[in-house]
This record gives structure tokens, sequence and C-alpha cells, in this order.
């Protein structure tokens, strides 16, 4: 799991703050690796993992109140 961080500004705390998110790293190169020595057959396992993994992306949230922008 990764963390990625913006700022913004938070509605409930009425003031610009750092919003927060957690979201999954897909691991490339371990991709690529079985990839090849299966030649091939498993890149449809790798797309659909990286599409699955980019819908399932967490909310931003405040860091200090936890709420999320509108």
């Amino acid at each position: 799991m990764g963390l990625e961080q913006s700022q913004g500004f938070c509605p409930q705390c009425n003031q610009l703050r750092l919003f927060s998110r957690q979201v999954y790293d897909v691991p490339h190169v371990g991709h690529l690796l079985i990839t090849i020595v299966t030649f091939g057959l498993w890149l449809p396992i790798w797309i659909l993992h990286a599409i699955l993994n980019s819908w399932s992306d967490q909310p931003w949230r405040c860091r200090e109140c936890g709420s999320t922008p509108e």
C-alpha cells in the first residue's frame, strides 16, 4: 500500500489542509518478469490487475478531521 498526499481546501476545517488517501501500487517489475517467463500469458492478468486497481482507490481525506472534500 502507498500513500498519496495533496493539499486542498477542507470544508469542515474551513482551511487549506493536507489530504491523503491509500493506494495500492501495482508491482510492474514483478508482472513484467512473470509475463516474460510465461511468454505473454500473464499479460491479460497484469492489465486486469492495473484496471481494477485504478477503480479501487480510496477517497481523499483531510489529515486533520478525516472529512472528504465535496
